[in-house]
């Protein structure tokens, strides 16, 4: 058992994103984030890549990747493989952070996360009384909800009186939980509750395309309905947040128990950790569902992470991590050792510094994958069958690119497509993932079978097609395949070439030494897209290319700001930094990209020589040299 006494209070908001988030929080419309963030630290979760939230939720809960953990889908197949099931979490391979933690004698309190990840048994809400100063007593979270509800346009039309039911239902549903949170909490020990409101996803996902300035081809009676919808959901879910810091004892969200009743059982300081690991699809969901654009829309927007209390550093959006990292960041928290079979880390900034040292060095180890069936035994099963088992394949083989076993990654996705020769966007992800796996021939031989894709996936199979023009070093036939695209999508009319087709050409042109149109095309991707991170990592990589070290710092600045977790841009700033003679900027900017990480092998060696050549270190330097030799020697001991 840990010997701290702290507590840790996990809230999981499914789809939060920054982007919606802090515009809001500026506006003084969420206080109880705004002093989260204020007294502690927060950033962005770079997402999973299976897009349901469920799955993402299981990876950051258990802090290992998917194809380690086995939940690949909402829905699994039978033993037989002749049947489809819903997921539970039975099907689940690793314990949950809870389970984690009572493996060590920590009491928690888990409630709202359903019955794929799994949930706790919540006693009957009524059957409670709570005190008189709780803060989220049913009549006072009613009149939340009414007030929210209320705050719509007066003047509804009947035939939106169905959205209306729906928001009321999905608010009513995350009010339940939060009283359901507080009586679990209510009078007994604990030392970890967490509780998930994956209400707000639904009702961002539903409501989100009504926000100001409505897109053109939503019905101007809803938008005017529904148009402050989403700042109602907002408001409604902070005061919400506010309840539930209140009733674990730390009214303050600042680490300090609170004076009043029995909530946590008064024991020991409370760290407030908010959570999701994916936010929300903005782009997508504002944008027209019949436009062929939809289909190329980025689909894995980032996470966040807001946390505050104790052995939490106060460097609000300063750092991030990944979803995975998620698990181990709060068992730190607790004061509890992480398993050796996580894959994630602690956060920067957030946990205490022995918990994170000893996470620091060395490369994840390899885990056993999820065990699939045969696909022999499923060639005469349903359409049914047939579908979710393409599904889990394609999560399976996203998860292992994800975990940087791209020869596996590709191995399943070309027996998937050998199943599917049909299907495009399977033939497209496998291309890809053998590109990355370099098997650059065998890609090309299969792009050259790829007689034709649908209208939606034309910008796809021309990024698809310069991505292996560039692996082969052919970097005009790769800028051409990209000019032809540019002009079809310009032909369109509309809003001119995407931005990943010019960052796509930017590139392509920087590899021919063309500076200035590289450049060119950078500033037009982001005239685009002024939130496209890979256009800003673009425009660094230029800038750096045309020695100009201030510009990089700046550019590169906006492109960490959009993912803080981001290891080969902090390390590009910080050889800026070096370059303009800031050595120990530039020493802090590479020990974020090693934190990151740990076996980044060129930011080991730049951290060598900064040390032996701007800052006379020897030691230092001779200690990151080693570093760098055993990264190095361990990612030639990895085996995929």
């Amino acid at each position: 058992m840990s010997g701290s006494t702290g507590r840790v209070l996990l809230i999981g908001l499914d789809g939060a994103d920054w982007r919606l988030l802090t515009p809001l929080i500026d506006r003084g419309c969420m206080p109880n984030r705004q002093r989260i963030i204020e007294q502690g630290t927060s950033g962005r979760l770079a997402a999973p890549p299976i897009p349901q939230a469920d799955v993402a939720w299981t990876d950051a809960l258990t802090g290992v990747h998917a194809h380690v953990h086995g939940i690949l889908d909402p829905e699994v197949l039978s033993a037989g493989g002749q049947s489809v099931e819903r997921t539970s979490a039975s099907d689940r391979r690793v314990p949950v952070l809870w389970e984690l933690a009572s493996d060590t004698g920590i009491a928690c309190v888990h409630v709202g996360w359903g019955s794929m990840i799994g949930d706790g048994g919540i006693a009957d809400t009524h059957a409670v009384v709570l005190p008189d100063s709780s803060a989220c007593s049913t009549q006072a979270a009613c009149e939340l909800v009414d007030q929210a509800v209320a705050g719509l346009s007066p003047a509804a039309d009947a035939r939106d009186q169905n959205l209306v039911d729906r928001f009321r239902a999905l608010l009513t549903q995350s009010h339940t939980t939060v009283k359901q949170s507080i009586v679990a909490m209510h009078g007994r020990p604990w030392r970890l509750a967490a509780v998930r409101l994956p209400a707000f996803g639904e009702l961002l996902g539903d409501f989100l395309r009504f926000m100001p300035p409505a897109p053109a081809w939503v019905l101007p009676r809803r938008a005017a309905t529904f148009s402050r919808a989403v700042e109602h959901v907002c408001r409604l879910h902070d005061a919400l947040i506010g309840h539930l810091v209140a009733a674990a004892g730390d009214g303050d969200a600042g680490g300090v128990t609170g004076d009043g009743g029995r909530a946590g059982d008064g024991r020991g300081p409370v760290a407030v950790v908010v959570a999701s690991p994916r936010g929300t699809p903005i782009e997508r969901l504002r944008s027209d569902p019949t436009s062929a654009r939809t289909a190329t829309l980025p689909n894995r927007p980032n996470g966040i992470i807001a946390a505050s209390g104790p052995d939490v550093q106060q460097d609000a959006l300063a750092f991030g991590g990944a979803a995975i990292d998620l698990c181990p960041t709060v068992l730190a928290l607790l004061g509890c050792a992480c398993p050796a079979h996580v894959h994630g880390r602690v956060i920067r900034g957030i946990g205490n510094a022995d918990a994170h040292a000893a996470l620091s060095g060395g490369a994840p180890a390899l885990h056993p994958a999820v065990e699939e069936l045969p696909r022999t035994r499923l060639a005469l099963s349903s359409v049914e069958v047939r579908e979710v088992d393409r599904r889990r394949a394609v999560g399976l083989a996203d998860s292992y690119a994800d975990a940087g076993l791209r020869r596996r990654a590709a191995e399943v996705m070309r027996q998937l497509a050998d199943e599917w020769p049909a299907d495009a966007r399977v033939a497209l992800r496998c291309i890809a993932l053998l590109r990355d796996a370099d098997q650059v021939e065998a890609a090309a031989a299969r792009m050259a079978r790829l007689s034709s894709v649908p209208q939606e996936l034309l910008e796809a199979r021309a990024l698809v097609e310069a991505s292996l023009h560039s692996a082969r070093g052919r970097h005009r036939d790769a800028l051409g395949a990209l000019e032809r695209e540019r002009q079809r999508q310009e032909s369109l009319g509309g809003c001119g070439a995407s931005a990943a087709v010019l960052v796509a050409c930017a590139r392509s042109q920087l590899a021919l030494g063309l500076l200035v149109e590289a450049e060119r095309s950078c500033v037009l991707a982001l005239q685009s897209d002024a939130e496209c991170r890979d256009a800003h990592v673009a425009h660094s990589q230029v800038l750096y290319a045309a020695e100009r070290y201030a510009e990089v710092v700046s550019a590169g600045r906006r492109a960490v700001a959009l993912a803080h977790f981001d290891p080969p841009m902090h390390f590009l700033v910080g050889t800026a930094l070096a370059a303009l003679g800031r050595a120990q900027d530039a020493v802090a900017e590479l020990l974020i990209a090693v934190d990151q990480d740990p076996g980044f092998v060129e930011a080991y060696r730049r951290l060598a020589a900064v040390h032996l050549r701007q800052l006379g270190n020897v030691d230092a330097a001779q200690r990151y040299a080693a570093l760098a030799g055993k990264a190095r020697a361990a990612k030639s001991d990895s085996v995929e």
